[in-house]
């Protein structure tokens, strides 16, 4: 065997066994993770009963922070989702943060699909802002995790706002997902088309004009988008297209607009 290897099995032997020890005597701690799923679940249990007669929560001593680090955030770096699963059995918090982040905010921007169907599985409503004011489908709309996105869209409110009043429909306006900004302005969705954020006054339109998203601009254009809300500058979205060809969108849609209205009124 290679000695590295060796060297570093022992070390995870020596690790687990020391961890089994700790729990045997009902210590919590964030090396605990080292152990053996079933040795954590006795631990967790024996500490839920004694913890009846306690005023505080059950299941507080599973969101401990120990250096600013938490059983759930480690326990799922590690890569021991088994073990993320049982401290959420067992009342382990979803939303406890870490660098400003829970979770679910981190599978959102890390990929992790297996994580996203643990907390799915825990009905997990993934309503929680990250620092920045933002979900976690925001998060996976940002990154370009097309699946993530597809798992949370059916397991989120797709209607909640950033804290900064963005909706879905900025965040794929700005990072180009055209069949998301499709499906977000359908009506049973219930978003805003026209939301303005906060200090910018920017709508999604202001954000697909000055990302040069050409089939976004005509998404919305479509579905009814005003092109001369303004925004802090003083910009309507049109003031932004730069370039003839996204001026030409907007002219095509001043033309049928003006088309539809003529039919209209002669009716």
């Amino acid at each position: 065997m290679h000695p590295t290897l060796s060297a570093a099995r022992a070390d995870a032997i020596q690790k687990r066994t020391q961890a089994i020890t700790r729990l045997r005597d009902q210590e919590i701690f964030l090396e605990m993770i080292d152990a053996p799923r079933e040795e954590i679940r006795r631990c967790i249990i024996k500490k839920l009963s004694s913890a009846a007669w306690d005023y505080h929560p059950k299941a507080e001593f599973l969101n401990q922070k120990f250096y600013n680090k938490t059983l759930l955030h480690t326990s799922w770096k590690a890569g021991k989702l088994d073990i993320t699963d049982l401290l959420l059995d067992y009342g382990a918090d979803p939303d406890i943060e870490e660098d400003g982040q829970t979770i679910a905010h981190r599978a959102a921007a890390e990929n992790n699909k297996v994580l996203i169907r643990i907390l799915r599985y825990h009905k997990y409503k993934f309503s929680s802002y990250n620092s920045l004011g933002e979900t976690p489908l925001m998060v996976a709309i940002a990154y370009g995790h097309e699946e993530v996105v597809s798992y949370l869209w059916i397991s989120s409110n797709v209607a909640q706002m950033a804290k900064n009043n963005s909706t879905v429909l900025h965040y794929a306006a700005k990072h180009g997902n055209n069949s998301l900004a499709r499906a977000a302005c359908g009506r049973k969705i219930h978003i805003n088309i026209n939301q303005t954020t906060r200090p910018g006054n920017y709508t999604a339109l202001h954000l697909a004009t000055m990302y040069r998203q050409d089939h976004i601009v005509n998404i919305l254009l479509e579905h009814g988008a005003y092109p001369d809300i303004t925004d802090v500058n003083r910009n309507t979205p049109r003031d932004h297209a730069f370039d003839e060809q996204r001026r030409n969108i907007f002219e095509d849609w001043d033309y049928i607009r003006g088309r539809k209205r003529k039919t209209s009124d002669s009716e």
